[in-house]
């Protein structure tokens, strides 16, 4: 029981491509206290690899959590973790990382993904199957890859975890996933919420890539208290209960409150993510879209594109900018870039699934390439890849009437009213701003105040103590943006016969 003498509190951990945070939350009151953050590096190179090393994780991490101050390290009574969906994190016997961590955006298991759909007699038997196509981001086709490539790896795995699993495994020692992140490795029928047999055999029908999955969550739960060591390394408390966590999306609708119908979360990160609650399993027959399950007992449609503030952060680099000049600069520029566009494909695409397309940049002339329309064109080509994956979702009768926004780019005012303008739905943004990691906090919230129930009564509850500022569409420019897309479908179209 907690003293009601003594404030208490929660940490939100999200573990991301580019940073590891942590968010402390007031359980009484779901005040933000404050929020920290390290950076991770990343290993990448031009064909398709993206790596990072999991001491690496563990390490920011502990650096994250000492940026905390005491007062709050001492009395904290719960936390939870949020982490970057899709990576493979490899454990032989002893618990031993024994591989480079394949992140979400390595794209080069596309063999693999073929591979295994054809074992499986084709894509579309494989959405019948799991829910999905397979997809060079998912967890198994790097698995297939590993088996391929590093067969004496392969044999040595003792366990499979994605990485807010291993997190979650460093602090407690429990080897468990949780649904909503287990529904993006594609080994998972998504309808039935339980791995498949058919998906696991066409990558290893000898029953040992089975034998390393660990049980599946379906509700939120204390998956155990802090190891002594970790509690001591971290300053916190031996009885700290862990929640099981989730995916970085999954956890983004929980700190979005896109748990229940209507609502719509995008996500302006480093990857673009745009999902929405759902009450079943889509059909998913033309594989446009990732049918995942959400942490909170329903489902999480989503659209995933694979370079979203990377893109804007190459190009404001590039010209040497500042953040705050590239809200400047769309304010400079008009709608359409004057005929500059851009297909912002600089890690391949996963919506619509190019993954060995590169980016392009065309419509160039001697007035308009300027740097304000490059800002703007680079803006505009990230918000169309999320608007194509928008209308994928209205095509299945997913229809809100409010989007909310997270991530670093949401903190631009311009391309927040952008994709109020393009959508032609009411958006807003949360002023904690902080989806993911908010998220993983109102779920360990809950275990100490509410049974461990995450539902829409309660991250409503939680998120009228916060302000939100609202961009309401400017029907001139709705209309206006409806023909620059044309355009854009027009390019996209055109350029893929040379992405094959």
């Amino acid at each position: 029981m907690l003293d009601k003498h003594v404030t208490h509190y929660t940490l939100g951990i999200d573990l991301g491509t580019q940073s590891i945070k942590a968010l402390v939350l007031d359980i009484k009151t779901k005040a933000t206290c404050g929020t920290f953050s390290v950076p991770l590096d990343i290993t990448q190179d031009g064909n398709g690899l993206a790596e990072q090393n999991a001491v690496d994780w563990i390490n920011a991490f502990i650096e994250v959590v000492k940026q905390v101050p005491e007062h709050y390290l001492n009395n904290v009574r719960s936390m939870a973790v949020s982490g970057q969906q899709h990576g493979l994190v490899v454990l032989n016997k002893e618990g031993d990382v024994i591989a480079p961590v394949k992140l979400w955006c390595d794209t080069t298991s596309s063999e693999q993904c073929l591979d295994i759909m054809q074992a499986l007699g084709g894509q579309e038997e494989c959405i019948r199957l799991v829910g999905n196509p397979m997809m060079p981001g998912y967890t198994a086709p790097k698995l297939k890859q590993l088996k391929d490539n590093a067969p004496d790896i392969f044999q040595a795995m003792r366990t499979v975890l994605l990485p807010h699993d291993y997190l979650n495994f460093w602090l407690t020692g429990e080897r468990c996933m949780e649904m909503g992140d287990a529904s993006g490795t594609g080994l998972l029928d998504v309808s039935k919420r339980e791995w498949s047999n058919a998906l696991i055999n066409a990558i290893d029908d000898s029953g040992h890539l089975a034998s390393c999955l660990p049980s599946l969550s379906l509700e939120n739960r204390s998956i155990g208290t802090l190891i002594p060591d970790v509690a001591q390394r971290l300053g916190l408390s031996n009885d700290v209960q862990v929640a099981i966590g989730g995916g970085d999306n999954m956890m983004a609708a929980i700190g979005t409150n896109t748990t229940n119908l209507g609502r719509m979360t995008l996500s302006l990160g480093t990857s673009g993510t745009i999902f929405a609650f759902s009450e079943h399993a889509i059909d998913n027959s033309n594989g446009e879209l990732a049918n995942f399950c959400s942490s909170n007992g329903g489902w999480l449609p989503l659209v995933c594109t694979m370079a979203c503030t990377t893109t804007t952060e190459s190009v404001r680099h590039l010209l040497g900018y500042d953040v705050e000049e590239i809200d400047a600069s769309l304010k400079l520029s008009p709608v359409g870039a004057e005929g500059l566009s851009m297909l912002a494909y600089l890690n391949g695409e996963r919506v619509p699934n190019l993954p060995n397309s590169e980016g392009v940049l065309a419509g160039i002339n001697s007035q308009n390439l300027t740097q304000t329309n490059l800002i703007r064109a680079s803006v505009e080509g990230v918000t169309f890849g999320l608007y194509y994956g928008f209308n994928e979702l209205q095509a299945h009768n997913i229809n809100p009437t409010q989007i909310t926004l997270t991530g670093g780019g949401a903190n631009s005012p311009q391309w927040c009213q952008m994709v109020a303008d393009l959508f032609g739905v009411k958006t807003s943004v949360y002023k904690n701003n902080e989806g993911a990691a908010f998220g993983a906090a109102l779920q360990a919230c809950s275990l100490v105040d509410n049974h461990g129930i995450i539902d829409a009564t309660y991250t409503d509850s939680a998120l009228a103590n916060y302000d939100q500022i609202e961009y309401t569409p400017n029907p001139s420019l709705v209309e206006a943006y409806q023909s620059i897309y044309q355009n854009y479908l027009n390019l996209q179209r055109h350029m893929r016969p040379f992405f094959s």
